[in-house]
């Protein structure tokens, strides 16, 4: 599993002020995960490792992502949580909806137009949402 760089995938990564160890804290965030119907979830060493399925409904958070990893590690005597998502996929979905959308109207300026609004905003979107989720997650472990 490799992540492409941005816009590709998003990655997240912040101090946590814990006194739990990395396997509680890993099953925690497990946990909430599992609440996004993230189905696949693997646990390696210090880190999961998910993929979600294509089929969910877009008002759900994972909906537009294809697979993720959570690492948690040591650096300078402090716990690092680390959250890396791809969202390929929905960029590979909206940019063809654009392309098909520009051909069907003849319009390069439309299908500019339309790919603004589907991709560059639900880019947008999928950043705040998964930003505040990652919040949520530094809150849970806790």
């Amino acid at each position: 599993m490799s992540f492409l760089p941005f816009p590709f995938s998003l990655t997240y990564e912040s101090k946590l002020n814990n006194e739990n160890s990395i396997d509680e804290i890993l099953e925690k965030i497990k946990t909430e995960i599992k609440k996004h119907k993230v189905e696949e979830i693997e646990y390696r060493k210090n880190q999961l490792i998910f993929k979600v399925p294509f089929a969910l409904s877009s008002w759900n958070l994972m909906a537009p992502v294809e697979y993720g990893k959570i690492e948690i590690f040591d650096r300078y005597s402090f716990i690092i949580l680390k959250y890396k998502i791809s969202i390929f996929r929905m960029i590979l979905i909206t940019s063809f909806m654009s392309l098909v959308f520009g051909l069907l109207s003849q319009s390069i300026l439309f299908g500019i137009i339309v790919f603004f609004w589907l991709c560059v905003l639900n880019l947008v979107i999928v950043y705040i949402r998964q930003n505040k989720f990652f919040k949520h997650l530094k809150r849970a472990t806790l």
